[in-house]
């Protein structure tokens, strides 16, 4: 796909737009090719920016045969998310994103920092942006096979709140239409061999975008990713590809009647993406409908007979499994210590993959179709109405949404969601139950 891309750029298709190749996806917007604001003179000011969104969320579900435990048939969260963005005459920045959610079901508030850096160039020729961040790393809409830098992976609807940012240094070089970046993760690092990096060189060939990408660390696989967009006859075309050496992360195989985790550094694999879009024209508004299309095949994914199998296994590694919540908060409120967790020897292939971490919706199985379709000025100017459906084509589960959006010039929004879980039992997209939920989300933005 992605030398699919390649040839149809050089042949010539819609201007792209360069900028978009550079910039994060923070909630105040950012350019990392544009070290920050253009130095000015000595009666510039500093500008302190501040902006924010709180938005409320309850969920009412009509769904059967769940098969993890304490799922519920309902959910109301309130979530809330602060900027303060302070920009320097000289054009240094600084960024911090904080974030409180109150969930009513446990009645508990938690409090989170998701950005929090520092922005600087030297000479205006290299870009330094320090702290914890979301970087633009892949092209994607909902998968984005080269990106092992960020935390927070996408979803088919964004969650509310600001995306949890990844800790550590970039360096940003600009070298003609494109430039190279440079991602060190300082997060758990306590040791000079445990530290990584992901490279990206970038360039305007003709019509498409190209980024090629790597990541290092001492004792891993080797890492090569490339990604690639253009256009042709007005179709937005995307895709990525990774390849790797061998396993990053443990895998989850059954052998020998038990749960193991292998990891062979020497288990070549290929994740890949690609996607189409356009805009349609629609009652003389260009763009008033979007339709997109991306899939994801990946060479090593799980077949389904590790979320299908019901049958409990011995563990050759010990799974610890989280206590209920509210087991620990009623026990500590006595003064009885509780453990965090019960150390599991026994269960399933999801329980083995949920225990170690292994277990990621959307990124799971070795093939995934997902379709978008937005439409804007639905019935009313500011109305839009987006359809979007996500496919496990390995076990044939999938889920649908529906969403209607409104929002005033003052920032206020609400939007119901109407969700459809479909699929057999024990598939991907029906562990929480098939059937169907519907939510109503209102918020103000400022």
């Amino acid at each position: 796909m992605i030398a699919v891309l390649l040839a149809l750029g050089a042949l010539g298709a819609q201007d792209v737009d360069e900028t978009a190749l550079f910039s994060d996806t923070t909630v105040v917007s950012s350019a990392p090719a544009d070290p920050g604001p253009a130095k000015t003179d000595s009666v510039a000011k500093t500008r302190v920016l501040l902006g924010g969104d709180l938005e409320c969320l309850g969920q009412g579900s009509w769904k059967r045969s769940s098969v993890l435990p304490g799922s519920g048939d309902g959910v109301a969260r309130a979530v809330g998310t602060a900027s303060l963005d302070v920009r320097l005459p000289s054009g240094e920045r600084a960024l911090a994103v904080f974030e409180v959610s109150q969930e009513a079901q446990a009645d508990t508030t938690a409090f989170a920092v998701r950005e929090l850096f520092l922005d600087a160039d030297i000479a205006e020729r290299v870009w330094i942006r320090a702290g914890k961040q979301v970087l633009q790393w892949g092209r994607g809409i909902l998968w984005t096979p080269t990106d092992l830098v960020n935390v927070e992976g996408k979803t088919l609807v964004e969650r509310p709140g600001a995306r949890e940012g990844a800790t550590g240094v970039r360096i940003h070089v600009p070298v003609g239409r494109g430039g190279i970046s440079a991602f060190a993760p300082l997060a758990h690092v306590d040791a000079a061999d445990s530290l990584s990096a992901a490279v990206r060189a970038e360039a305007v060939v003709g019509r498409a975008e190209i980024v090629l990408s790597s990541w290092f660390k001492k004792d891993a696989p080797h890492v090569v990713g490339l990604d690639a967009s253009t256009g042709l006859l007005g179709f937005d075309l995307q895709g990525g590809a990774l390849w790797l050496s061998g396993d990053l992360e443990p895998r989850a195989v059954l052998r020998d009647g038990s749960w193991h985790l292998e990891k062979d550094d020497s288990r070549g694999q290929v994740r890949a993406s690609a996607g189409i879009g356009r805009g349609f024209k629609v009652g003389g508004v260009p763009d008033r409908l979007r339709v997109d299309l991306e899939g994801l095949w990946q060479s090593e994914g799980y077949g389904s007979e590790v979320l299908s199998d019901e049958s409990a296994r011995p563990y050759a590694d010990t799974v610890w499994t989280p206590l209920d919540s509210r087991l620990v908060e009623a026990g500590n409120a006595m003064g009885v210590p509780m453990p965090r967790g019960l150390a599991t020897t026994r269960g399933n292939g999801l329980g083995f993959l949920a225990g170690h971490g292994l277990y990621r919706s959307m990124n799971h199985a070795p093939l995934y179709l997902g379709g978008m379709a937005t439409f804007q000025k639905f019935l009313v100017p500011d109305l839009s109405a987006t359809f979007q459906t996500l496919a496990n084509l390995e076990d044939r589960s999938g889920i649908s949404t529906f969403a209607l959006y409104w929002e005033s010039l003052h920032g206020f929004h609400v939007q119901p969601l109407v969700y459809v879980f479909w699929g057999d039992r024990r598939t991907e997209f029906t562990l929480d139950g098939r059937g169907l939920a519907l939510e109503l989300r209102a918020g103000l933005r400022f």
